[in-house]
């Protein structure tokens, strides 16, 4: 196994690394686990079985198989680097498949990761702490533009992220929004399925959009809690178990605009301030009562 640090240098060592690798690619918390789940289950995966998943459609911080390293053949993985990480040259990328997702709703997402590990480290929160470490957490992200212990592992803010697949990326690539996808799944199943070389039937792609719906994989959540920590699937960019007693999981509300239950009024005008120059950049407007998927873009 050939591991991937969290600063994004894959260690190759001495093997000839063969493989075609299309990465699927996002800043943490825009949707790069639900869309591993759909790419595994069109696969033919076995959903709740974190070793079949990592065989098929691998975490590049859990590591890479030499065997698939290797073999003259396409492996997606999945990463959150600011840019393609470097590859020997005897490897080739295929192509990126480019997760965005509003910023506010990213933000949002990565306070509930945020407390989860918070409580995983340091115990049941009180709702008094768990509220003093949400607006700390809030305002640190803001003012750095995402997540500040995410840059020293090279994943750049946000915008740097995105910046990275969509201004500095060459190769094929796919654009997938998160909202689309939540509108459209079946849709954006196919999108996924033909970008990423998989022949997939209408009935293949009807069911991994059905079974990979977040209902569906909160309840996989909650029973692989029951197993083994090194089984749990949901774990998330800082590899955190969310601890039995937490209310917090990682599988959150996946809806769109959920946001505005998660930040302050004025949090969001702060956020809107600081995310909306580069949002209208990569399609989205802050302005209106939710976010929305922008008309015509096909994304």
């Amino acid at each position: 196994m050939i591991t991937g640090h969290l600063c994004n240098v894959c260690v190759w060592g001495v093997y000839r690394i063969m493989a075609r690798i299309a990465w699927i690619a996002s800043y943490p918390k825009s949707g790069n686990t639900w869309v591993r789940f759909i790419v595994h289950h069109l696969l033919g995966g076995r959903l709740g079985d974190l070793q079949d998943l990592q065989a098929r459609v691998p975490d590049m911080y859990l590591g890479l198989s030499r065997h698939d390293l290797e073999s003259d053949t396409l492996i997606r993985v999945k990463t959150h680097a600011q840019k393609p990480p470097a590859l020997p040259p005897s490897a080739t990328t295929a192509g990126a498949l480019v997760i965005i997702r509003h910023p506010l709703d990213v933000l949002a997402s990565n306070v509930n990761y945020y407390l989860m590990g918070q409580e995983a480290r340091a115990g049941a929160l009180s709702t008094q702490q768990a509220e003093h470490l949400r607006r700390t957490y809030v305002a640190a992200y803001i003012e750095h533009g995402g997540d500040p212990a995410f840059s020293s592992f090279g994943w750049g803010t946000w915008e740097k992220n995105l910046a990275g697949w969509l201004d500095h990326f060459n190769g094929p690539r796919l654009l997938l929004r998160y909202e689309r996808l939540l509108q459209l799944p079946e849709q954006g199943a196919a999108r996924i399925a033909r970008f990423l070389e998989i022949d997939a039937s209408a009935e293949q792609i009807a069911a991994a959009a059905r079974d990979c719906a977040f209902d569906e994989m909160r309840r996989i959540e909650t029973a692989t809690r029951q197993g083994p920590p090194q089984a749990f699937i949901f774990r998330g960019p800082m590899n955190t178990i969310a601890p039995a007693y937490s209310p917090r999981r990682f599988v959150n509300s996946g809806r769109s605009g959920g946001y505005r239950d998660v930040l302050t009024p004025a949090e969001v005008r702060q956020a809107t301030d600081r995310f909306g120059p580069a949002a209208e950049r990569f399609g989205y407007s802050l302005d209106g009562p939710d976010p929305e998927p922008p008309a015509g873009t096909g994304d």
